[in-house]
């Protein structure tokens, strides 16, 4: 203790003999009666300038026994150590926090862990790890948000949303927070996935060391309808929800519309709307429109029809999704087959509803070449391009001289026994951008206190039949009907509804919804005839007490703000 407290005289701490150390390295150069004056300062010690030079001398003589090389580096170890949490991103472990297996109540094991990446709130991305707890009596592995079964299948479990974290895959993780945040920024700012996600990476760039580990937006956006999927079935009750890979997102989703419809509407329609609701003429109306900002891409097959009760068959073609690099849906590919054909020197393929005549007049005074042709339903097409611009086209046989044809058909017949192996892809022989068939948006229906009532996508052009089955299938999901319903073509809907020769069949929702006051908007109605004596008569919404000073327009509103996400 005694050579120990030789080495450290004049000071009688490590602390002390450190800080001097400290003091005498940034302070070199100047004199020890400067650093003397200094270090009695700070420490608040008494320490003559004799006692500095006999330890300074010492340790000069015995550096082995004192720390210099630490004073020297210390700046270095501090930017290493930062640069290694911030690369490693701290030991961040996340596991499921029961003991007992949740299929046999087996004690849990732990058997390895899940490297992962770890989006938070307030730190932005960190490295984490994802332990794995595994039941070896019934072999399910329990993950922090879901587990697996010793057959493959997940499922969530039932308290996962209450959770400050959330995992979709054995990748990523998410602070719940910042999908709320990402939900709020949707709904009052019209965030786009793409600009909070770089909105968040440029906050945390600093801290972000490994660009992998930036949040990328497809992987938010799929994490993100993934958290407002589950929350949606834990709002009804849904239990034991299957925990399925992200990629079948989409299928999922499509599950959930069976039900979404009816479920949306019992709830806007029930305590939760009168909970939010301060607007004491609430629910006096019920204005439906359409909007035309949130159409998709759906199968090109058009013969496909809405069988309703009360009108029969209604055309509204498929709805599905056309499969990729198609215009058609699995079910209806044979409608649209694939055939070559050969342009110059190569065989290309593409869809018979890709080929499309082109229009406008053919020139004749330039010299044109013919590639290629085949027989089309609505007679023979022909490929062909302009000799000096090289852009083929297709054409008909009337557009084009006879001459030309019989010259190309003389050289085809003396080339006929050729076989061309090579094969080709291009999209300028095609046209598949511009002849989708997309849905018309959605019906929006909503009431006169600005809360969205229900909504229903639009298979084709908005119509009047449409719009009346839009209403029924409405009706029949809600507690309390409307005595009022508003809508732009109102007049031709009370119409529709009435007419005996289109009712094929009388039904109790349908007489109830004759009994309904049927009305165009304010806006709307300026712009109807004026010698349109019944709705002028039947469809007046000022010629209805009940309607004073309540907004007929509303779903116009609503419609205005939902197209500010028309570009997300």
């Amino acid at each position: 203790m005694d050579s120990f407290k030789a080495i450290l005289h004049p000071f009688n701490t490590i602390d002390q003999l450190m800080f001097a150390l400290k003091i005498g390295k940034k302070m070199n150069g100047f004199l020890d009666s400067s650093k003397v004056r200094t270090i009695n300062k700070f420490l608040k010690i008494n320490v003559s300038i004799e006692q500095y030079s006999k330890f300074n001398n010492k340790v000069d003589n015995f550096k082995e026994f004192y720390p210099i090389n630490f004073i020297e580096t210390e700046k270095s170890i501090d930017e290493f150590i930062n640069s290694e949490i911030n690369f490693n991103y701290s030991e961040y472990e996340f596991a499921y926090e029961g003991l007992e297996c949740l299929i046999c109540k087996q004690k849990l094991n732990f058997c390895g862990y899940l490297d992962s990446i770890y989006y938070s709130y307030n730190n932005g991305p960190k490295k984490a790890k994802i332990n794995i707890k595994y039941c070896k009596l019934c072999k399910t592995r329990h993950l922090l948000s879901f587990y697996v079964k010793k057959n493959g299948e997940r499922f969530f479990y039932n308290n996962v949303i209450f959770k400050d974290l959330i995992s979709f895959t054995n990748e990523t993780l998410f602070d719940v927070k910042l999908l709320d945040c990402l939900t709020t920024d949707i709904i009052f700012k019209h965030s786009s996935f793409s600009a909070f996600a770089n909105a968040y990476n440029y906050l945390f760039i600093n801290k972000t060391v490994d660009s992998l580990f930036f949040l990328n937006d497809k992987r938010l956006t799929e994490s993100w309808y993934y958290y407002r999927y589950l929350n949606f079935l834990a709002e009804f009750g849904k239990t034991n929800i299957e925990a399925f890979h992200v990629n079948k997102l989409n299928d999922s989703i499509q599950k959930i519309n069976i039900f979404l419809f009816r479920y949306f509407i019992q709830k806007w329609n029930g305590p939760f709307h009168r909970f939010f609701c301060l607007n004491i003429d609430c629910s006096k109306t019920f204005t439906i429109d359409g909007n035309q900002k949130t159409g998709r891409l759906k199968c090109f097959y058009e013969k496909t029809c809405y069988n309703s009760v009360e009108f029969g068959l209604i055309q509204i073609g498929c709805p599905n999704t056309p499969l990729k690099n198609s215009y058609f849906c699995e079910k209806h590919a044979e409608e649209d087959p694939k055939f070559n054909f050969k342009y110059k020197d190569g065989i290309y393929q593409c869809c018979l509803s890709q080929i499309k005549l082109k229009k406008g007049r053919i020139f004749s005074h330039q010299s044109i070449q013919i590639h290629d042709l085949f027989d089309h339903q609505e007679g023979i097409f022909f490929l062909c391009d302009y000799s000096n611009e090289k852009i083929p086209f297709w054409v008909s046989e009337n557009q084009l001289n006879k001459s030309e044809v019989d010259q190309f058909m003389k050289i085809r017949k003396a080339n006929c026994n050729q076989e061309n192996i090579e094969y080709n892809s291009s999209s300028k022989l095609t046209e598949p951008c511009n002849h989708k068939s997309k849905t018309d948006g959605i019906f929006l229906g909503c009431y006169n206190c600005n809360i969205i009532a229900s909504f229903k996508e639009i298979y084709s052009s908005e119509s009047v039949p449409q719009a009346s089955i839009f209403c029924l299938e409405t009706f029949d999901c809600m507690y309390t009907i409307p005595d009022h319903i508003v809508y732009d073509l109102g007049c031709k809907m009370k119409k529709f509804i009435n007419n005996k020769q289109r009712i094929k069949t009388e039904t109790t929702r349908l007489n109830e919804f004759q009994q309904k006051a049927i009305v165009v908007d304010r806006f709307h109605f300026q712009k109807h005839s004026q010698e349109d004596y019944f709705c002028r008569e039947n469809c007046d919404a000022d010629k209805y007490s009940e309607l004073n000073g309540i907004n007929t327009s509303v779903c116009e509103e609503i419609n205005f703000w939902l197209s500010g996400y028309k570009h997300m």
